[in-house]
């Protein structure tokens, strides 16, 4: 006798790859953005070797601590976190290549900076988006420094509006800033004794320290030139291609230029490396490192914060803030 059955239907599991797939990019998302948050907050030291012929026995080792971009940036209450990891560096001097202060205009978290730095020499210039360090305060004002250079300068740090100089037992070490080595220097004091205002008097006790310095240098003095945004290959060659016969000498005094300004690239993509430097996609030595333009060196730091300019949002991005330590030596066993 047939029994009728009735049929079984067996309904498979339907897997659910879309739920997982958006589940795991959620998570690498929220992984992504922890460490931005952590590698974001915290300093690395880059070391850098530089050679110098002839170089003076006295700077055989001298370190130089480069800091750049910091743009207002606190690392820690008061700059804790960074000044407790430069306490534990050896260094000689600090140099400061702008953007410290930034669009912000606040000068204190560099103020803070400074305050701990007070044991060695500081010298400084101004970035493109620090507040204008000359001229901008109203006429008739005590001084035509900005007040954030006047406060840099109470606490013991120099500004590079002239070149300065650094005894190290009988060697010396000088410090320009890099946008007025070429400067010709009886030209421009020529135009600003015909302006007879406050701040062409500046500029005229400017020049008139900048000429007694050129006097002063040697050929075997260690000379560092600042800059904010690191030199570029081409305009240098022009400048060198066009300029005067001092102008030249003053150029290729130069032992290392110190540079910044492009906050490494503030974005950084594993395989392609920084998105975003002064509005350009740089090939990396033109970002961060030791390079040549034009046979002269150049070190460029990271720096320790963003780039204001930039059109990216205002963190970095697999790009840890970095200071640099950068020392001389003459042996290249040393």
């Amino acid at each position: 006798m047939r029994m009728d059955r009735e049929p079984v239907l067996f309904t498979r599991k339907r897997r659910h790859w879309g739920r997982w797939l958006i589940s795991l990019v959620l998570a690498a998302v929220a992984l992504c953005a922890l460490y931005t948050f952590y590698d974001n907050g915290r300093v690395v030291i880059r070391t850098q070797r530089v050679l110098v012929s002839n170089l003076p026995e006295e700077l055989e080792g001298f370190t130089v601590l480069l800091l750049s971009d910091l743009n207002g940036k606190r690392f820690g209450p008061e700059q804790e976190h960074l000044i407790n990891l430069l306490q534990n560096q050896r260094y000689d001097v600090v140099c400061v290549s702008g953007d410290m202060v930034g669009s912000g205009a606040d000068p204190y978290p560099f103020y803070e900076l400074l305050h701990s730095l007070s044991t060695q020499p500081v010298y400084f210039i101004a970035g493109d988006s620090d507040p204008v360090a000359v001229g901008g305060q109203p006429e008739g004002y005590h001084t035509v420094l900005a007040d954030w250079i006047a406060g840099a300068q109470t606490r013991g740090a120099v500004y590079l509006d002239a070149p300065a100089s650094l005894q190290v037992g009988e060697a010396t070490v000088w410090f320009s800033d890099a946008a007025q080595i070429d400067l010709d220097l009886d030209s421009a004091a020529a135009a600003y004794a015909a302006a007879g205002t406050g701040v062409a008097s500046y500029w005229l006790d400017v020049i008139a320290r900048t000429q007694a310095a050129r006097e002063q240098m040697r050929e075997e003095d260690l000379h560092l030139a600042l800059s904010h945004p690191p030199l570029r290959r081409e305009s240098l060659q022009a400048l060198l291609d066009t300029a005067g016969e001092e102008a030249q000498a003053q150029i290729r005094s130069v032992d290392l230029v110190l540079s910044g300004g492009t906050a490494g690239g503030q974005w950084r993509l594993p395989g392609l490396g920084p998105v975003w430097a002064n509005g350009h996609w740089l090939p990396e030595e033109e970002v961060t490192g030791l390079s040549y333009i034009a046979n002269m060196p150049q070190y460029i730091t990271g720096g320790l914060g963003v780039n204001a300019a930039s059109p990216l949002p205002a963190f970095r991005l697999f790009n840890t803030p970095e200071a640099a330590l950068i020392t001389f030596s003459s042996h290249t066993g040393a």
